[in-house]
């Protein structure tokens, strides 16, 4: 019988960077650099012109270096509570959602900046979607569609 090897030895919540060209199994060398603080559970990490930013389930935002992986900021709370939904990004904004019924539109960079907040009619666990000009966001109740005016 082969070995069986162990991929996950306990439940740790790390987001890791690997350098270019790294194949087969990994080594220390191959790791550029490792995150374990304000990583959420449930919404995907987004990646935007040169951070990763990441909300959590508590609506807390963080922000890391895509080279370096240094925190622009750690722990941010940005007025959501109970996050499923996944960040999303375009035209220099990020777009946060939470279960609270809130829309939150934050100005992208290495400082948390709020530009707009809103409730909409029900709680909001889908990640939203971007096309063309047009963010689409879906509630329990309402698909509704933002765009600015011309």
């Amino acid at each position: 019988m082969p070995p069986v090897r162990t991929f996950l030895a306990s439940g740790k919540n790390v987001a890791v960077a690997i350098n270019p060209g790294a194949s087969g199994e990994l080594t220390a060398k191959d790791i550029a650099w490792k995150v374990t603080k304000g990583l959420p559970y449930v919404p995907s990490p987004l990646v935007y012109q040169g951070y990763m930013y990441t909300i959590n389930m508590q609506g807390r935002l963080a922000a890391h270096d895509t080279k370096t992986g240094k925190d622009a900021y750690l722990d941010e709370q940005v007025g959501l509570a109970n996050v499923h939904a996944s960040p999303v990004a375009a035209n220099g904004f990020i777009y946060l959602c939470g279960l609270d019924r809130s829309l939150i539109v934050m100005k992208a960079g290495d400082v948390p900046e709020k530009v707009s907040s809103t409730k909409l009619d029900d709680r909001i666990a889908a990640t939203p979607a971007i096309v063309g000009d047009t963010l689409y966001v879906r509630t329990g109740k309402t698909l509704y569609a933002f765009r600015e005016k011309k």
